[in-house]
């Protein structure tokens, strides 16, 4: 299971796992209240865990939950002991573990429903609030995408790679082409040898010439 899979419903309490979208809504189970399935439409009001950040007073403006989850974790561990009908302990409690939260816009009640879903995660997917889960899924992400940055670089050398029938072609395309080029060689060659008639009728009147003067001299 992964945060992002992890829902609430407005007006309905505890934490729901996201099983699967349909075309009308998505089925959900809720995390440790059994195993039926409801069927979860457009008229309820669903939020993501992943999607839901903590207003803080810094830069940013907020913190997201999961990072407030790894920093409960470091403080408390897998158990919480505070009452969450104590206002003062549970705004203690946020100072504790976020002193930049914005007082103004965060209530009790949201470190009320923070705490509840923390205790709930706690008992049925502490991996998700545990930071070294994070660092391991972070290596397997790098390891899945460095695998597939390899795979990617030896599809498109297979690609690059010319094969036996290309390679053949290559040479018969370059040997028609050689053959080709021959071929225009010999016949510039052949013009160039032949006499131009022009040059041919001169030297004919030429000789013409010389045999007459030969035969008046006689």
């Amino acid at each position: 299971m992964k945060l992002k899979e992890v829902a609430v419903i407005s007006g309905k309490p505890g934490l729901y796992q996201i099983l699967k979208p349909t075309r009308n809504g998505v089925i959900i189970e809720a995390i440790g209240g059994g195993r039926s399935k409801i069927m979860a439409d457009a008229s309820h009001r669903i939020s993501i865990l992943k999607e839901i950040s903590i207003y803080t007073t810094t830069e940013e403006g907020s913190v997201p939950l999961q990072d407030v989850f790894y920093k409960m974790f470091e403080k408390f561990a897998l158990k919480i002991d505070i009452k969450t009908s104590d206002n003062n302990a549970l705004k203690g409690l946020l100072d504790d573990i976020l002193p930049e939260w914005d007082k103004d816009r965060v209530y009790t009640s949201d470190i009320k429903k923070l705490v509840m879903w923390y205790d709930i995660l706690t008992q049925h997917a502490p991996e998700l609030i545990d930071p070294t889960q994070k660092e391991e899924e972070e290596e397997e992400q790098t390891l899945v995408a460095t695998q597939e940055e390899k795979e990617a670089e030896e599809t498109l050398v297979e690609e690059e790679t010319p094969t036996k029938e290309e390679k053949s072609k290559k040479k018969s395309s370059k040997k028609t082409a050689e053959e080709k080029e021959a071929k225009l060689k010999k016949k510039a060659a052949k013009k160039t040898d032949k006499p131009s008639a022009k040059t041919q009728k001169p030297t004919s009147k030429a000789a013409t010439k010389a045999v007459k003067g030969k035969r008046g001299d006689k």
